[in-house]
């Protein structure tokens, strides 16, 4: 019998902001993960598979940890990082300096609207294929400096006698 492999779940913004408040309302109250886990009724390998982001956070968990913490749904989802910090690697922020500006306007759709949020996944997706492209192209270049030797500019060398 060949056991099926497990797909890791794709997390998105939303799941992002609501474990990153989960984090700080845990240090506010300087509560362990399996403090954390009791409270919101699961178990410590949940919390753990979604700390992995094994798991994404569904309606049901989010509604554990409003109770757990007694806060409303809407302070999970207030953000507290930057969106560079959130999103974009660095890497692409440093070949593409307004891959920032661009990741903060389409926050502020998905704020108003939270289908958006596919949007600005497309979008950061994007940056990083354009990222690997010009990886692609920078290594291409490289390679094309190196000049071969030629047949001709080989000379038999004979060691002196």
């Amino acid at each position: 019998m060949v056991k099926a492999k497990k797909k890791k779940a794709k997390w998105f913004i939303s799941d992002v902001i609501i474990w990153d408040n989960l984090e700080r309302f845990r240090e506010e109250r300087r509560w362990t993960y399996a403090q954390v886990a009791r409270e919101m009724g699961v178990s410590p390998q949940h919390l753990g598979q979604i700390k992995a982001r094994s798991l994404g956070i569904g309606p049901e968990t989010l509604a554990k940890m409003t109770k757990a913490f007694g806060k409303k749904e809407e302070e999970f989802l207030e953000m507290h990082r930057s969106p560079s910090a959130l999103l974009v690697p660095n890497e692409i922020v440093a070949i593409y300096p307004r891959a920032s500006f661009i990741v903060d306007m389409l926050l502020e759709v998905a704020k108003v609207n939270p289908t958006a949020e596919r949007l600005l996944e497309y979008a950061v997706d994007l940056l990083k294929t354009e990222l690997s492209r010009e990886r692609m192209r920078i290594e291409e270049t490289r390679l094309k400096k190196v000049v071969p030797i030629s047949k001709q500019s080989r000379k038999k060398i004979t060691p002196p006698q």
